[in-house]
């Protein structure tokens, strides 16, 4: 049992035993009906006395995980992530998820949803969790599906754009993007979609931003759907990204 009545995610996790637990449902359950049994638990809670179950459920799904030979590694078998909506105001939950995810010793990731920021009225994420977050893209290079939602636009800090430009260097499978978000657009946004500029770090605190004279966009060539709803895209830049990106067949800009 805890000794202690505040602990950390880690510790909570360990002193209920969850990776017991976690193999005990995979000796019962095939992989992905597991998977997504976990993931409506996730959805369902999360609110009020509730809000440390969402963490419970997602350690279950990555301590699940299991090779074909066997072997239990973390993360195994993983084909979609969901990060509730009920998360959004909980930042400690939500670190504590991408960390883990970073950490994964298997990722096959072809579904990240990040829900958790779909509020227009978010706002502002720290630099740990947006450091968290890029770590998260860099090493899902199998994504076929992300929902960014509002949080390639949130930060107000100088490199609010550091998030998109580790989607275009990362996620070479990438067919689906959501970045719905009720913000103006602009483009640096847009130069960063496309992989046309980015960020150099130049010191701890300060960011410079580049225009490269070779757009590097590892997915300019399988994405098929772009969501920018509420990015506010001029006819004259929607036009832009439809001849960027070829197979593009599903853009919704307004």
């Amino acid at each position: 049992m805890a000794k202690n009545w505040l602990l950390e995610h880690r510790e909570w996790s360990l002193a209920l035993r969850l990776g017991e637990t976690a193999a005990a449902l995979a000796e019962e359950l095939p992989c992905l009906l597991l998977q997504e049994v976990l993931l409506r638990g996730m959805e369902a809670t999360g609110v009020g006395w509730h809000r440390d179950l969402p963490t419970c459920f997602f350690e279950l799904m990555v301590a699940a995980g299991r090779e074909e030979d066997g072997t239990w590694k973390r993360g195994a078998g993983m084909r979609k992530v969901v990060l509730p909506y009920t998360l959004r105001r909980d930042g400690s939950s939500r670190a504590f998820c991408l960390r883990t995810l970073a950490g994964m010793e298997s990722n096959e990731l072809a579904t990240l949803d990040l829900k958790c920021y779909a509020n227009r009225k978010f706002g502002y994420i720290g630099d740990k969790e947006k450091e968290l977050l890029i770590s998260v893209i860099q090493s899902s290079r199998h994504l076929v599906h992300l929902g960014l939602r509002n949080v390639s636009l949130s930060a107000v800090d100088s490199n609010k754009y550091v998030v998109l430009q580790a989607v275009a260097d990362a996620c070479s499978s990438l067919r689906i993007l959501d970045c719905r978000g009720k913000e103006p657009c602009c483009s640096g946004a847009l130069d960063a979609l496309q992989g046309k500029s980015k960020y150099v770090r130049k010191s701890k605190d300060l960011w410079v931003w580049q225009r490269l004279t070779q757009p590097r966009c590892v997915f300019r060539e399988t994405l098929e759907v772009l969501d920018l709803a509420g990015w506010r895209v001029s006819s004259a830049n929607a036009d832009v990204l439809r001849e960027f990106f070829p197979k593009l067949t599903t853009f919704r800009y307004h």
